[in-house]
C-alpha cells in the first residue's frame, strides 16, 4: 500500500510531525495510524499485510474508530506496528463519507457530495497534506465593487 511512496515522501513520514497530525494519503486503501491508543472500540480481524514508507513490511491485526475532529470520526483505522504517522486514505473517506475532496497546490478541501457543505478543510507542508477540520477555512469580504458589475 505505502510501497509506491517516493523516497522523498519516505523522509517526511519518521514521526516527527504531530502525533495527533492525520496526512491526507491518495496511495494508501486504508486510515492507519501507529499510535492504537487513539482508537476505540478496537476489535482483531484477518492478518492485513502493509508496507512501511522505510520498505520495511508489517502486519495489522486490529481495527478501529478515532475522532478527527468534534465533527468527524474515523471507521475502520488499522492499528499499523511500527507506523509512526496518522494517515487518512482518500478512498476510504469518499467511500465512507460520500464526499469529494479537490486538491490545489496550496491546500484541499472535503465536501459533502450532494450539499457542497464543507466537512472539512488543510493546507500542504512539506509537500504533504494535512488534515485540518474545518476550522481552517477563511472567508473573505468585499467591501466595495469597483467600475466592474457584480454578477452571479
Amino acid at each position: 500500500m505505502l510501497n509506491n511512496c517516493k523516497p522523498s515522501t519516505n523522509d517526511k513520514m519518521t514521526g516527527k510531525h504531530e502525533n495527533s497530525s492525520w496526512i491526507i494519503d491518495t496511495v494508501t486503501s486504508n486510515h492507519m495510524t501507529g499510535n492504537w491508543s487513539i482508537l476505540r472500540d478496537l476489535r482483531c480481524i484477518s492478518e492485513c499485510p502493509v508496507c512501511l514508507p522505510n520498505d520495511s513490511q508489517t502486519v495489522a491485526t486490529k481495527v478501529g474508530t478515532t475522532r478527527l475532529d468534534d465533527k468527524m470520526s474515523l471507521k475502520d483505522v488499522l492499528s499499523v506496528p511500527g507506523l509512526t504517522c496518522n494517515l487518512l486514505s482518500v478512498s476510504q473517506l469518499i467511500d465512507d463519507s460520500d464526499c469529494i475532496a479537490p486538491f490545489s497546490k496550496h491546500g484541499y478541501v472535503l465536501q459533502d457530495r450532494t450539499s457542497k457543505m464543507l466537512i472539512g478543510a488543510g493546507e500542504r507542508r512539506d509537500g504533504l497534506y494535512f488534515f485540518e477540520g474545518n476550522s481552517c477555512v477563511r472567508a473573505f469580504k468585499v467591501d466595495k465593487v469597483g467600475s466592474l458589475d457584480l454578477r452571479h
